[in-house]
């Protein structure tokens, strides 16, 4: 093999090499966001509920104003 074919060969695997290592690293990038959207979802509906139920705690029954009007 001369000289020029082995260069070229060198060069094509330091590109392919670099070429590999920039899809693995936009391959990273996507699932790091979206892993990061699917926790900030997850967190948001976690939320929501968490709000629904203090709003349900924080309702007073029909009971208990019935019973606060009647006392009064």
């Amino acid at each position: 093999m001369d000289p020029l074919q082995k260069n070229m060969i060198n060069k094509f695997k330091k590109n392919n090499i670099s070429n590999n290592a920039i899809r693995h690293a936009k391959l990273f990038q996507v699932n790091l966001f979206s892993n990061l959207w699917n926790g900030i979802s997850v967190t948001t509906k976690i939320l929501s509920q968490l709000f629904q139920f203090h709003l349900i705690l924080e309702t007073p029954s029909l009971e208990s104003t019935l019973c606060s009007n009647t006392i009064r």
